[in-house]
């Protein structure tokens, strides 16, 4: 796969920071060229691993951020004890501007997209192919954390976008994809993205224990939901290992939801299961921020996004981090989810909408 990098004016030779060594991924090895108009471009083999040390050794404020974390995800609490659809809380102060990011359209529109190639950090390079820019994030949530932006700015929709996820997750196949809805999350609701991730924030997932019943068993792609009761908020489950199955089943369950604009609240994430199967993880949402959300007196900036869906709570205060407990986040995470009574109307709408007109 030939792809292009955009390399900042004196980029240090790579080294490997020791703190965050790794083993390397799956992803198979592509070449990497600079555009031939920059004065610095270079020719290079490497995948996202090797891009990854690339970018903490020329960036030291992502390295930073990255042996921070480490420290930070020592120190993470779970709330829960062998549950399967586990709930911990992660103290990382580098995330407060995401947080508390304001995603009103004046708020957005007076500010520069961070995402834009020509906004960017002159640190930070891309790797570029199928129409998109796989960036570090220099504000991590886990071990391995890339933004993979589109390469032309335009707003964050999830419909028509499914199979490039679908091909993304192939390709990070030992990380988690996700998408944060415009009002689920992102904070960068202007310009299409998704993020990449280490699994260990989604271990849930993954979990052969997943307390689910079958909607739909249609051969060759299964809908599931959680059971209810079993954790704290409804969501769905797809498995198929065909990408058309997927992204019929998801476009489906999208026409099924309550509607909202710009689209249906939603929070996605996506990995590989050991067979080669896809499983897509798909959160309804009803509020953008808990009831609970602020700085002020007995007020919590937590903001739930897919990563929050998935079990983690990110705090980004020490003192939310030591109120938070498993019922405070429970209720923040039902607070902003479907209760049954709508989930149950989405699951007799789409079985309706896959019923074949007589």
């Amino acid at each position: 796969m030939n792809l292009s990098t955009h390399a900042a004016a004196g980029k240090a030779t790579p080294t490997t920071p020791s703190a965050l060594s790794a083993s390397t991924p799956t992803t198979p090895t592509r070449t990497v060229c600079a555009p031939s108009n920059s004065s610095h471009a270079r020719s290079l083999t490497m995948n996202p691993e090797s891009f990854f040390r690339s970018e903490l050794a020329a960036w030291p404020l992502a390295a930073e951020n990255f042996r921070n974390l480490e420290k930070a995800s020592s120190q993470a609490v779970s709330l829960t004890d062998s549950e399967p659809w586990r709930i911990r809380k992660l103290l990382v102060s580098h995330r407060r501007a995401s947080i508390t990011a304001k995603t009103d359209p004046q708020s957005i529109a007076a500010r520069p997209c961070f995402l834009c190639e020509a906004n960017r950090p002159p640190e930070q390079s891309a790797i570029t192919g199928h129409g998109f820019q796989t960036l570090v994030n220099p504000y991590p949530l886990a071990r391995r954390h890339y933004t993979i932006a589109s390469a032309r700015h335009g707003p964050q929709r999830i419909s028509g976008h499914l199979q490039e996820m679908a091909r993304l997750t192939r390709e990070f196949r030992d990380l988690c994809v996700f998408y944060n809805g415009p009002l689920c999350g992102a904070s960068a609701p202007d310009h299409l993205h998704f993020q990449a991730i280490s699994t260990e924030v989604a271990a849930g997932l993954t979990d052969p224990r997943l307390p689910l019943e079958t909607i739909d068993p249609s051969d060759g792609c299964k809908l599931l939901r959680s059971v209810c009761g079993a954790v704290p908020y409804p969501f769905f489950i797809i498995d198929s290992t065909d990408t058309a199955a997927i992204v019929r089943c998801a476009d489906l369950l999208l026409d099924s939801l309550p509607q909202a604009e710009p689209e249906p609240m939603v929070n996605v994430a996506m990995v590989m299961l050991p067979d080669g199967r896809l499983r897509t993880f798909i959160a309804p949402r009803r509020r953008h921020r808990p009831a609970v959300y602020g700085s002020g007196p007995g007020k919590m900036l937590i903001s739930p996004a897919t990563i929050e869906m998935l079990g983690t709570i990110v705090c980004s205060r020490p003192e939310d981090f030591e109120r938070l407990d498993l019922a405070t986040a429970t209720a923040i995470l039902s607070e902003v989810s479907l209760d049954e009574q709508q989930f149950a109307a989405t699951i007799h709408r789409y079985q309706q909408l896959n019923t074949p007109q007589q």
